[in-house]
């Protein structure tokens, strides 16, 4: 064999071989040869498990067209209330782990183990983002005589007829209703539960209901018109700028009412690339002027948390509220 057909032999076995690991390259490392797939490719839906009309609702409204934007498919928003928020909850655990169905919630999400025996949705769920922190509120109806929270207590007190009721949207304000009649010393109090802030200020509003808990996008309106008015607020620090007449929980010497929070999550077993994606969307999302305007309107603080920094948060608060709960446990 003369050396030319030689080494063209030599050449085409070597370029045989090459090809061979290729292929085998790609069946164990497919990621070596073809990037992962896009997120999203579909309509994505932002699940609320509480009513429409509250702060959840509100929030997730406002965020979605932006998300939107980036993402060049649909975003809608979806309400599924009921259960203190477990079965809008449940939805999520159960759906396609692609990522095209998250959870929007907040703080509540960390009670429902304890409320619920056997049950532990952050098993099966991710932290995907953080938006935002939230301030949360107490309303009365403009015909209760009480401008704070001790006027209040008093009013409760001396009243005679009707017992005081205390509305709650989730656990955490059910939970926090039982402290404060306990604390005051309020024997006549009836805890009255919701599937959403939006329903319980309607009520409030209407007077069927003597105090409610409450977001600023759902209360603010109301008290600017005279429809409710706001008594107390818990915020990261200082009063809300919306509501500079409104004392804070801890200026009333109310201890241990924190704000809530808005995040989004996911199945567990979504990507890393796809939770990593959705907190990008959101970060973009939150340096946007148009939405910081937005969650301004809504006495909301942005959040620039990162998205493995929450996650380890998550077990600290998750235990503050199961205290709680111990201490003042909610009647399903």
């Amino acid at each position: 064999m003369s050396i030319y057909r030689l080494s063209r032999s030599i050449r085409r076995c070597i370029g045989l071989l090459a090809m061979s690991l290729l292929a085998v390259t790609t069946t164990f490392h497919p990621g070596a040869v073809r990037a992962a797939a896009p997120f999203p490719t579909k309509t994505v839906t932002l699940l609320v498990p509480y009513a429409a009309g509250g702060g959840m609702d509100a929030m997730a409204r406002a965020l979605a067209p932006h998300l939107q934007a980036q993402w060049g498919q649909s975003v809608i928003v979806e309400n599924v209330g009921g259960a203190q928020s477990l079965l809008g909850t449940n939805r999520v655990i159960q759906a396609s782990r692609d990522g095209h169905v998250m959870l929007v919630q907040n703080a509540a999400i960390l009670t429902l183990s304890r409320l619920y025996k056997g049950i532990d949705p952050m098993a099966s769920l991710q932290p995907a983002s953080l938006v935002a922190s939230l301030p949360i509120l107490l309303a009365v109806h403009p015909s209760v005589p009480a401008r704070d929270m001790k006027q209040f207590f008093d009013y409760c007190k001396t009243k005679s007829g009707a017992p005081c009721s205390f509305g709650a949207g989730e656990t955490v304000g059910s939970a926090l209703n039982r402290k404060l009649a306990a604390e005051a010393r309020i024997d006549n109090a009836v805890q009255i539960p919701y599937r959403g802030t939006g329903p319980l200020v309607t009520d409030v509003r209407g007077g069927h209901v003597t105090i409610g808990w409450a977001s600023v996008a759902s209360a603010l309106q109301h008290h600017k018109t005279g429809g409710l008015r706001i008594i107390g607020v818990a915020t990261e620090a200082g009063r809300v700028p919306q509501l500079s007449e409104v004392a804070t929980f801890q200026e009333q010497g109310l201890k241990d009412i924190y704000p809530t929070w808005m995040a989004l999550f996911l199945p567990t077993g979504a990507s890393k690339a796809v939770a990593e994606s959705v907190d990008a969307a959101v970060r973009k999302a939150v340096a946007n002027e148009e939405f910081r305007k937005t969650l301004d309107r809504m006495g909301a603080i942005p959040s620039a948390q990162p998205r493995a920094e929450f996650a380890r948060s998550l077990p600290r608060e998750q235990k503050v509220y199961e205290d709680l709960l111990d201490r003042f446990p909610i009647q399903q």
